[in-house]
């Protein structure tokens, strides 16, 4: 039994047991992993077994006497104690995976940490410390998520890893785990965040107190992904020296009032819901000089400033002009890398920006005050400078009082609470036809990716006339011979079983040919 390195209890051993007793925790040395998990086959219990369930149906003996030495990876849910052993000594802890526990801490004092590189507590809603982490020099990833009680956090220092050598892991409890993650979503006790250094690629403070970011934060030069929705946030730091940084969130920031310059790898902004939001960083030079030396096609790149209603008119000029350079930049890359494109990408690149207004921007030269537009082709539309269509539309958004009326009223009760149910999608769908009368197979052109019910959602929040413009790349060698192609705008509610479009929430509507001597003009500044 001293050399026993992984304990598995089977069917029948715990045959009627219902309390635990203190020795059970006297456990082999050399015991290298504890699975909470091993419980879910005993049947003999009386109850339904599984992990969950007997955690919370078990009787634990108030004290646990010692955890093995050699322990490596401890995994256990729901676990009932408010700490672990006194006497344990985490030396050979690599991972610790303990959600949904009712622990107030893990330990005392500083422990010798030097093989943890995972600490994964997530919904401790009653743990308020966590460790010193000094001495843990191969961290790698902290997940806190929802830990209430949590209100301060000590220095963080996380593992530079080269991700071309690491080996593997045979008891990875998750695979595909993101490593250097930092993730403090919904610790709403959580009012100030220590420096942070190393490798953090991905950090998650959504929903906290914190009302300053470390200065060290501009320095995380791998970081890619930083969500701060929901946060009391009121000025942020440089991050244009954030080279990698690919997601940028924002949103529900109200205290916010201006944004810094941000990196030119930024292809999501998030910025909705900044009430207080007046000012975005003047780039407009800088980005236009990177953005034509940068020859990488993306997959999408997101601007989104939803209901950011004090957005002052400079502002609302450097969104529009930064988006319009996105798209011409996308465009442009995209046809000329359009078989690199399709060994790479599942999708198709696309551009989107939305923000507050009520005018359709004068760069889009064919315009209606409709949600249609149909347009006569002139010969040799389709040249070899062509590359797609920009797409426009004014579209105010407010309870959709004529579903009430519709066939669909039935299912509608109460209204309000099945219009906040709905998934809203903007469109335009796509018609060409030929001098013969041949019509095309509808393109569906929408304004976000379609299979991401977030991102649907996001158009119901919006409560004003916004400016919605995006960019979609699409293959049109195929209609070359068409003499005439028709736009037209819709809003789709979509709710499972329901389908319902309604062009009312389209007040006006914008289209532009886009051809390589667009994007010469912009790298020379005559749009």
């Amino acid at each position: 039994m001293q050399n026993l390195v992984f304990l598995k209890i089977v069917d029948g051993e715990l045959h009627k047991l219902h309390y635990f007793p203190q020795d059970i925790w006297s456990l082999p040395p050399a015991l290298r992993y504890l699975d909470h998990k091993v419980f879910e086959n005993i049947n003999n219990l009386g109850f339904n077994t599984s992990a969950d369930e007997v955690s919370h149906k078990l009787h634990f003996p108030q004290d646990i006497k010692s955890l093995p030495t050699a322990l490596r990876y401890l995994e256990w849910w729901n676990y009932p104690l408010k700490s672990l052993p006194s006497n344990f000594v985490p030396q050979n802890i690599v991972e610790l995976k303990m959600p949904h526990n009712k622990l107030k801490k893990l330990w005392s004092g500083v422990q010798n940490l030097g093989n943890l590189k995972h600490i994964d507590l997530s919904f401790s809603y009653r743990l308020s410390q966590i460790p010193e982490l000094s001495c843990a020099p191969k961290l790698e990833s902290i997940i806190l998520e929802s830990c209430w009680s949590l209100n301060s956090v000590p220095p963080l220092k996380f593992l530079i890893v080269d991700e071309h050598t690491r080996s593997a892991e045979p008891w990875n409890f998750e695979h595909g785990r993101k490593h250097g993650t930092l993730n403090f979503d919904g610790c709403s006790g959580l009012k100030s965040l220590p420096n942070i250094t190393g490798n953090i690629k991905y950090i998650k403070l959504c929903s906290t107190a914190v009302k300053e970011l470390p200065s060290s934060i501009s320095s995380l030069e791998n970081l890619i992904s930083l969500d701060l929705s929901n946060c009391e946030l009121k000025n942020l730091p440089s991050f244009k020296y954030l080279y990698r940084l690919i997601e940028l969130r924002i949103s529900d920031c109200k205290n916010l009032q201006s944004l810094p310059e941000l990196p030119l790898s930024l292809r999501l902004l998030d910025a909705c819901r900044c009430t207080s939001l007046k000012t975005v960083s003047n780039s407009i030079s800088r980005q236009v000089e990177g953005c034509w030396n940068d020859n990488q096609v993306t997959p999408d790149t997101e601007f989104l400033f939803g209901n950011c209603s004090k957005l002052d008119q400079t502002a609302r000029t450097q969104i529009m002009t930064q988006s319009r350079i996105k798209i011409l930049h996308t465009a442009t890359i995209s046809v000329s890398q359009s078989e690199e494109m399709s060994r790479v990408f599942c999708g198709k690149p696309s551009v989107s920006c939305c923000f507050p207004g009520n005018k359709i921007p004068y760069w889009f030269s064919k315009q209606d005050e409709r949600s249609l537009i149909t347009i006569k082709l002139p010969p040799n539309w389709h040249n070899n400078n062509f590359l797609g269509f920009a797409l426009c539309v004014v579209s105010k958004f407010s309870y959709p009082t004529s579903l009430a009326s519709s066939r669909f009223s039935s299912m509608l009760s109460p209204l309000k609470r099945a219009y906040t149910a709905y998934h809203f999608e903007v469109k335009c769908e796509i018609l060409f036809r030929s001098n013969r009368g041949e019509t095309s197979p509808k393109f569906l052109c929408p304004f976000q990716d379609e299979s991401s019910g977030r991102r649907r959602s996001f158009v119901r929040s919006l409560s004003s006339s916004h400016v919605l413009m995006w960019y979609k790349y699409e293959d049109y060698h195929e209609y070359l011979d068409a003499t005439e192609v028709s736009f037209e705008f819709q809003v789709l509610f979509n709710k499972p079983g329901v389908f319902y479009y309604c062009d009312d929430y389209i007040r006006r509507c914008g289209i532009r040919f886009l051809y390589l001597q667009d994007a010469d003009a912009e790298t020379n500044g005559h749009l």
